[in-house]
């Protein structure tokens, strides 16, 4: 039996997190946010001076150090949260054909 090559999506794990931050620093950790490719979905200001981000994240960027980057950026204010267990989600990812003296290498 001959196994298809076509590979229609790449999928990788996602979670859903919330970011709590003083409002002077929402755009440090939004900077860092971006960084890890994660897709604001949702952002309110609380009445005791916080902002609370609501993102969907790679879960690769989460266990790779977000948590500490947004700590970092805020100077020790930003907690993190993750609210689910990760789901899949097509990854915006590109094919790189990779060459060793003109022949492609799997």
């Amino acid at each position: 039996a001959q196994l298809s090559r076509e590979v229609s999506d790449i999928l990788e794990p996602v979670v859903d997190i919330e970011v709590v931050t003083p409002r002077e620093h929402v755009g440090a950790c939004l900077e860092h946010l971006e960084t890890a490719r994660a897709q604001q979905t949702g952002i309110e200001s609380t009445l005791d001076g916080r902002s609370i981000i609501a993102c969907a994240a790679p879960w690769a960027s989460v266990v790779d150090g977000l948590g500490e980057r947004l700590a970092h950026a805020s100077r020790g204010h930003a907690t993190l949260a993750v609210d689910e267990l990760p789901r899949y989600e097509a990854a915006d990812v590109a094919k790189v054909d990779v060459l060793l003296n003109g022949e492609p290498v799997e």
